[in-house]
């Protein structure tokens, strides 16, 4: 997961973790320790990710989710 692009995105729309932990129905701290690397986005939740976001483009998920 490329960490610094997702973070860059979450604050360039001037969301917080806890908002978009709320968005995909996950703990806080969950969403913490995912964008910290200690665990992984599953599928649906990088799907939620996108969708909240707003992100359209497969090749910025592709960057996001998958490099």
């Amino acid at each position: 997961m490329n960490r610094d692009k997702l973070l860059g995105i979450i604050e360039d729309m001037n969301i917080s973790q806890r908002q978009l932990a709320e968005a995909i129905h996950v703990s806080k701290n969950t969403m913490c320790s995912k964008l910290n690397g200690k665990g992984t986005f599953t599928v649906d939740e990088a799907k939620d990710i996108c969708r909240f976001l707003n992100i359209k483009k497969t090749k910025l998920m592709v960057d996001i989710f998958l490099r």
